[in-house]
């Protein structure tokens, strides 16, 4: 017959291949796949000699690649992948010299890469990748090298997921046109070979999940067209600072590795890193610094970040935007010995859900330095500096709640009431002799001293009435409600507009609006 194409992909054809089939000795094209056809290739495939193009991709074929496959001299493209085919890849492959794709992936394919590939001179794709394939990788892989007859030459090899073994070949260094070459999550040791670094065309390197011996190799900086880079699970020793030659680097993988030292301040000349910020970043349990400016990254901030910033020992202040946008959702950064305002940006920051600042020295203003939280699930401030006004006249403060509907402070329960309470009632008032006056008198006088003198910065209340003065059971007072106070800035001025109550504020605010200890210290009778 004189049929010479046959494209049969993307049907629902099941069972065996029909034999008939195989006496179309004129075909050239056979795309059977896409289908459902399974049982093993027959010994009579070996008949359609005038194939260039065989598909057989994506179905259920099961069984080894028989050796009646050398008779297929014309084949150039062969596609197994994603089958069940099993058992060696045949000796007798190094027939089909025009071979220029074989593509074996995802199958049970095992034992080793026959040395016969070396015949193979016109390949320019080998994916092997996803198989069982065993042993060493053979040094004739590198004679896979351009052939005089060619412009080019391999392309790309794909050995990743297998069980190979031993070094990389040496030879790899004459595939001076290779772009892509994957071996990660193999069982590769000893050193990475140094005739790497010949490797100039190479776009895409990926070693990981290997056993590899020793630092990162300095020849990888000779891979001036490296786009991506994955080098995770694996290496010890340093980063190699020479690592800002991969100009054109937009992605690196370092995870769970065993390197050590700091990070090369020359990574930050990477400057085409791009895509999301990996899960993986959390795992640095001790980096200090992360700086990710001016960079191309997009996505999300990862979850793990929090990671960074719990039970560690960071220090200083934390950034004023740090709420990146108003886009935070779990903001964790307790158990550090972190000092400082609360950041203003949190007050904008209205998708919070979580916020454990806790066990920290923050100190800040919760009325200004807080805002309208409607997601806010739980927050923890406690143990900073803003609580550490624990003198016994002053009211403990113990949380908040924010809701755009509803608003209110939780603090400490005083039994007594408010002083505004008992000079209200006749009957209480009897009670509340000049003993006892003269003693919430100094209550208050002690409040004041411990909040302008005995803290830094120095706080100013702003609003000492009789009503925020409550008493417990036995008329020791304290002072409450801070929505008006403020904090000083000892080495300027500090300005604000009129707050408190009428009768009980300084005269001061008649004439001026600078805040000062002095103003904020006259009780009114």
């Amino acid at each position: 017959m004189s049929l010479s194409v046959m494209p049969l992909e993307m049907n629902n054809l099941i069972g065996p291949i029909p034999a008939a089939m195989w006496n179309l000795t004129n075909l050239t094209l056979l795309y059977p796949n896409n289908n459902k056809l399974s049982r093993p290739i027959p010994q009579e495939i070996g008949m359609l000699r005038s194939l260039v193009d065989l598909q057989l991709h994506k179905k259920n074929i099961l069984g080894p690649i028989l050796c009646s496959i050398k008779n297929l001299v014309n084949l150039t493209t062969l596609y197994l992948n994603n089958n069940k085919f099993s058992g060696p890849i045949p000796q007798e492959i190094r027939m089909l010299r025009s071979f220029v794709d074989l593509m074996l992936s995802m199958n049970n394919f095992s034992g080793p890469i026959p040395c016969s590939i070396k015949n193979l001179v016109n390949l320019t794709t080998l994916y092997p990748d996803n198989n069982k394939l065993s042993r060493p990788i053979p040094q004739e892989i590198g004679m896979l090298r351009t052939h005089p007859s060619r412009k080019w030459n391999v392309k790309v090899v794909d050995l990743q997921w297998n069980n190979f073994s031993g070094p990389i070949p040496c030879s790899i260094k004459n595939l001076i046109n290779l772009t892509t070459l994957y071996l990660d999550n193999n069982k590769l040791s000893r050193p990475i070979p140094q005739e790497i670094g010949m490797l100039r065309s190479l776009i895409d390197l990926m070693l990981s999940r290997n056993n590899f011996l020793g630092p990162i190799p300095q020849e990888i900086e000779m891979l001036r067209s490296l786009v991506d880079l994955d080098l995770s699970e694996n290496f010890s020793g340093s980063i190699p600072a020479l690592i800002k030659n991969l100009v054109n680097l937009t992605t690196l993988h370092l995870f769970s590795s065993k390197l050590s030292g700091s990070i090369p301040q020359e990574i930050g000349m990477l400057s085409k890193l791009s895509g999301s910020i990996p899960q993986e970043i959390g795992m640095l349990g001790s980096l200090v610094d992360l700086e990710l400016f001016e960079s191309n990254f997009s996505g999300s901030i990862p979850a793990s970040i929090k990671n960074l910033l719990s039970r560690n020992e960071l220090t200083d202040h934390l950034p004023h935007n740090i709420c990146c946008g108003g886009l935070f959702v779990n903001f964790t950064a307790f158990g550090n010995h972190l000092t400082g305002l609360i950041p203003n940006s949190l007050k904008s920051c209205t998708s919070l859900f979580r916020v454990r600042l806790e066990r920290d020295q923050l100190y800040g203003n919760m009325s200004k330095d807080f805002g309208i939280y409607p997601k806010l699930d739980y927050i923890n401030l406690s143990d900073n500096k803003m609580y550490e006004i624990h003198q016994r006249n002053i009211v403990r403060l113990y949380g908040f709640y924010s809701h755009p509907q509803h608003s209110f402070l939780v603090y400490e329960f005083l039994e007594g009431g408010s002083l505004q309470k008992i000079l209200s009632s006749d009957q209480q008032t009897s009670e509340f002799g000049w003993i006892k006056r003269a003693n919430v008198v100094k209550d208050v006088t002690d409040a004041l001293c411990h909040m302008h003198y005995d803290c830094s910065p120095p706080i100013v209340h702003g609003d000492i009435s009789n009503k925020n003065v409550l008493l417990d059971s036995e008329y020791v007072a304290h002072i409450s409600d801070f929505g008006s106070a403020s904090l000083l800035n000892p080495n300027s001025s500090n300005w604000t507009s009129f707050a408190g109550t009428f009768r009980y504020a300084a005269p001061d605010y008649g004439s001026r609006q600078d805040s000062s200890t002095q103003t904020s210290s006259q009780l009114q009778p």
